[in-house]
């Protein structure tokens, strides 16, 4: 996927806009989806978790400053709105959810118990033959991505 400069500028959103919401952490970022649930005369966003038409009814909208922070926090590690178009966030996040079943592809492609001297010509060529395999199927997930 190419990346892109286009981003949202939250004073943009209107109520009913898909949005993610990021949240940094110590070694990533997560996101999950939310939806504008109200807009304040002043631009303050309420966003809801979830896609649904109301997002999820049963947790209490987040409210958000112009800037995209939530409002009342200055932790870094907080809510904030991401500024990637809501497709373009869900490309990559479905991209990143290959790459990682790719990398578990990788993972998996082991020498059974270890190489031994008693398989013979015929237990290695088996060995070779299921690591291949193995192979075949990561290469397989890895064109995917």
């Amino acid at each position: 996927m190419t990346p892109t400069t286009e981003k949202i500028s939250v004073t943009s959103l209107k109520v009913g806009d898909r949005v993610f919401l990021a949240r940094s952490g110590s070694w990533d970022t997560r996101f999950s989806p939310g939806t504008v649930d109200h807009i304040t005369p002043s631009g303050m966003v309420d966003v809801r978790f979830g896609l649904g038409p109301k997002g999820s009814t049963d947790i209490k909208p987040i409210r958000f400053r112009t800037n995209g922070q939530r409002l009342g926090s200055e932790a870094y590690r907080d809510w904030y709105i991401d500024t990637l178009p809501f497709e373009q966030r869900r490309a990559l996040l479905e991209q990143e959810d290959r790459t990682r079943t790719a990398v578990a592809a990788f993972h998996s492609i082991k020498v059974q118990g270890g190489i031994n001297l008693r398989w013979g010509r015929e237990g290695l060529m088996q060995e070779l033959d299921r690591l291949q395999g193995l192979i075949d199927a990561a290469r397989k997930v890895v064109e995917e991505i």
